[in-house]
């Protein structure tokens, strides 16, 4: 350590090791390592504990360019920027100064070109999902305005166009927990298959006991029904429900919509003996792509 001051000592003091002069003491030593280092956190606000190598190293830099040819220059600019006297002026300030300058610069350059290859990537990609979106059809089974067929990534793409909630990847699955629908929060599971499009989506309510069937998770199904039939119009199929009907594996229905291309139900599943409300609407044209069956309760 004494080494390292020493040579500080002969790069910016060297009158102090002159002939006339004592030999500098331990004490001397300290007090300039002191020195160095308060002027080391003065003028960079470096709060971290830092090694006297490194204020070392700082200080020969400061030294350095405050000797080049266009400090001067520079510490007029700093001057004018600060409104300072400049006989009041340290270099270390003036070099902190620029050199937070030339960062701020170079990082105003990095963003910039961040920005346009984020803008770039953002015009290829919705040109590629409007390009997707002319080779699928769009019916009233489709959820919002995404039609079935469409590939995981461009659902993904239109659903943050359209909501702010969550989407979980799972294996084949894309889920949305705590949806909005109806004015009811529903867990929302939308399925692809091995051909990676869109064939199911799931609305799933909040899993209960069996003391709460009669009371909660029925009259939540009835709410799910409603809601397709003003879609859809009436079902072509209603039934009521028999508590031993419900068992785990498959959907017990409640009300079915059938059509040539599409089957829509709603019901009541169970998994582990925690009982919900659930509907589901699948796609038959690309459901025969599907990797697993759509029939059980998850």
């Amino acid at each position: 350590m004494k080494s390292i001051v020493g040579i500080c000592v002969c790069l910016f003091v060297p009158h102090l090791l002159s002939a006339e002069n004592e030999v500098p003491t331990k004490e001397f030593f300290d007090g300039l390592e002191a020195q160095f280092i308060r002027e080391y956190y003065e003028c960079t606000d470096d709060e971290r504990k830092v090694d006297l190598n490194i204020v070392f190293i700082w200080k020969k830099k400061v030294e350095k360019w405050q000797q080049s040819i266009n400090y001067h220059e520079i510490l007029q600019k700093y001057v004018q920027a600060h409104d300072s006297l400049q006989t009041k002026v340290r270099p270390c300030y003036v070099y902190q100064w620029i050199q937070d300058l030339r960062r701020k610069k170079l990082e105003a350059q990095r963003q910039r070109y961040r920005d346009s290859l984020q803008r770039a990537y953002a015009r290829a990609e919705s040109l590629r999902v409007a390009r997707e979106l002319e080779q699928c059809t769009s019916s009233k089974y489709d959820f919002s305005s995404i039609p079935f067929g469409v590939s995981k990534e461009t659902f993904i793409n239109l659903f943050k166009r359209q909501f702010e909630d969550t989407l979980i990847r799972s294996g084949n699955m894309l889920i949305a927990p705590r949806f909005g629908w109806g004015g009811k929060p529903y867990t929302l599971a939308f399925r692809f298959g091995s051909n990676n499009r869109l064939f199911q989506y799931d609305i799933e309510g909040r899993p209960l006991s069996s003391h709460y069937i009669d009371n909660t998770v029925r009259p939540d199904a009835t709410h799910l029904a409603e809601i397709m039939q003003a879609r859809l119009g009436k079902p072509g199929h209603r039934h009521t429900i028999g508590l031993y009907e419900i068992v785990q594996g498959r959907l017990a229905p409640y009300a079915r919509w059938y059509s040539e291309h599409f089957l829509v139900s709603v019901g009541i599943a169970t998994y582990k003996y925690r009982y919900y409300a659930k509907a589901i609407v699948r796609a038959d044209t690309y459901a025969a792509k599907r990797r697993h069956s759509s029939n059980g309760s998850k």
